[in-house]
């Protein structure tokens, strides 16, 4: 009959109509965190995930937040709804692994990374996934293993790169666990590579 027509109708487009309406939602949320507002922009996240629950961008912000307030547990959350919706999104994939480890959920963080081929990303992204391996193994205890994925990590790295945030955090992990394995001859390398482009770091020179 009509009414029944008319229900079937509306359980049949209803979820498009609203995939407009979430991705709206989606960029109001993303566009109010930038701007510090976080529970506004959570509430409308939440909105958005509710409209589309295929929507792994609203998951996406929500986890964003989440890790931005430090509530890790809420953000592996989010993330692990990105990864079940979208298991081949980078992004989601590289964030949940570092939500593991900031959670101490090392062995977890191990799995994520190595689960995903990044043999067809960029150079930048082969950079951070081994950085973030090589945390992750040091954490572990497993000093060798560490610095062979901080040694790949910085060959994604420019010849010519400054020593910008991403490539001192990479000296300073791989400090720390040649320091740990009381390897301190192996320190030598990486302090002269600071030194080298960073002439003015008094510490570093200190510690040569």
């Amino acid at each position: 009959d009509n009414e029944t027509g008319t229900a079937m109708h509306r359980v049949k487009f209803e979820p498009l109509q609203c995939r407009p309406r979430s991705a709206g939602y989606t960029n109001q949320s993303q566009e109010l965190f930038y701007k510090g507002h976080i529970q506004e922009a959570y509430y409308l996240g939440n909105i958005a995930s509710t409209l589309d629950p295929e929507n792994f961008l609203a998951e996406q912000v929500l986890g964003t937040i989440a890790k931005a307030a430090h509530d890790f547990p809420l953000a592996i959350k989010h993330f692990e709804n990105v990864k079940k919706i979208n298991p081949n999104f980078y992004s989601g994939r590289k964030i949940l692994a570092i939500c593991y480890f900031l959670n101490n959920q090392y062995e977890r963080s191990l799995e994520e990374l190595e689960a995903f081929d990044i043999s067809d990303r960029l150079d930048i992204e082969k950079f951070d996934w081994h950085v973030s391996w090589g945390k992750a193994k040091m954490m572990l205890g497993n000093h060798d293993e560490a610095i062979n994925h901080f040694t790949q990590a910085e060959s994604f790295s420019s010849p010519g790169e400054t020593m910008t945030g991403p490539l001192w955090a990479l000296y300073l992990w791989w400090l720390q666990s040649s320091f740990m394995m009381g390897d301190f001859a192996g320190m030598i390398p990486q302090l002269q590579k600071i030194v080298t482009k960073e002439p003015q770091d008094l510490s570093s020179w200190n510690n040569l």
